[in-house]
């Protein structure tokens, strides 16, 4: 009676640990960084997107001397390069996109002439 006591017990444990440890490789396995939807609250402030134009306006300030220009003229250069760049990456994105559909249906289609063959 004894024996089969202890072996009740070990095994009951073996199983905690086993369901602690499975529970716990369970909760590693989780996405660590979630992805946050953005409200628009920035968007809707606009002293605050005010303010930081005040900002890249007196940053442009001194090398725009030095450039004989005015800041507001280096900043529309900047946001023109920045929105060019964008535009570029969105390009790329797509393109990307394209190549992996287009490889995605040669799989395919060899999948479905394969079992045709068989």
């Amino acid at each position: 009676m004894r024996v089969t006591r202890m072996m009740w017990y070990a095994g009951t444990v073996l199983t905690a640990l086993a369901m602690l440890a499975a529970s716990a490789t369970a909760a590693a396995q989780q996405q660590g960084r979630t992805m946050r939807v953005r409200t628009g609250a920035a968007a809707r402030d606009s002293s605050a997107a005010e303010r930081q134009k005040t900002a890249n306006i007196k940053r442009f300030r001194g090398i725009a001397a030095q450039l004989n220009t005015t800041p507001e003229a280096l900043e529309a250069k900047q946001a023109k390069q920045a929105a060019d760049r964008q535009a570029k990456d969105a390009e790329r994105r797509v393109k990307d996109a394209d190549k992996r559909a287009r490889a995605n249906g040669k799989e395919a289609k060899q999948k479905s002439n394969g079992k045709q063959l068989r």
